[in-house]
């Protein structure tokens, strides 16, 4: 088995694991999981922060570079200032 084979079985494993413990693990399954609850804190601190931080740069960073890459300010026209 090849190295990009062992990667994809691992994270298949990861994949199937996680939706297992997901399922299975909560501690009360009958209510809902409230606002207060500790997995909503984490999953924002784990996951929406880090995705906000890397996300907004990344699209600045990609309109910034569009428009300047055309050279020719008259090509961009009204959606170019605009932009």
């Amino acid at each position: 088995m090849g190295k990009s084979a062992a990667i994809t079985v691992l994270m298949i494993l990861g994949l199937v694991a996680g939706a297992l413990a997901g399922e299975y693990l909560r501690a009360n399954a009958v209510e809902p999981i409230g606002p207060d609850h500790w997995t909503k804190f984490v999953g924002t601190l784990v996951v929406i922060r880090p995705l906000m931080l890397m996300i907004i740069p990344l699209v600045f960073v990609s309109v910034t570079l569009g428009v300047t890459s055309v050279g020719n300010p008259a090509k961009l026209g009204l959606l170019g200032g605009s932009t």
